[in-house]
């Protein structure tokens, strides 16, 4: 593990804003991920992580054996029994199972001390939401919550007729226009 010096070339360091160091590594060094769901999404991820360099092994594991089994193959990366088999083999977790397994998922990546993204929603309420932000934030591994319909195409092109909708509801709104 490389030292947490900033002005080491040889280190990667993570920082967030009021947390401190966070997490470093070698440069160049291999990174075993864990990927935690094997639906659209989470093919998605391991097409992305097969791809990436310095993903030295990607371990899949999903409630669908023979789901994370056919993507590993697809891939080229290796099928888990489970979670917790996944996570044994892991220096970070990319989590995008159901939203029903997220809270779980995350705990045990935060308990285990592994880097984790997780797709979104958190948790499935607001209440879920809040308690997991405060255990992420208490637990001090790093951490990113993940909202990919920023880099969505259709997200775009969709803006001007939202905006077209929001002006046209002002109107409305303001004037009593139909």
């Amino acid at each position: 593990m490389a030292a947490a010096n900033p002005r080491d070339r040889d280190a990667v360091v993570v920082r967030v804003p009021g947390r401190g160091v966070q997490a470093t590594w070698e440069e160049g060094a291999a990174v075993r991920i864990a990927l935690l769901g094997a639906g659209r999404i989470g093919q998605m991820h391991a097409r992305v992580l097969a791809g990436t360099a310095g993903v030295d092994q990607l371990v899949i594991a999903d409630d669908v054996a023979e789901r994370s089994a056919a993507v590993a193959t697809d891939v080229g990366a290796r099928a888990a029994r489970g979670p917790e088999e996944a996570l044994d083999a892991a220096d970070a977790v990319v989590i995008a199972a159901g939203t029903d397994a997220h809270m779980p998922l995350v705990r045990e990546s935060l308990r285990r001390g592994l880097p984790t993204f997780c797709e979104k929603p958190l948790a499935p309420d607001l209440e879920g939401t809040m308690t997991m932000a405060a255990e992420i934030d208490a637990s001090n591994v790093p951490f990113q919550l993940g909202f990919q319909h920023r880099f969505d195409p259709a997200v775009p092109r969709g803006q001007p007729a939202h905006r077209q909708r929001r002006a046209r509801n002002h109107l409305r709104d303001q004037d009593g226009w139909p």
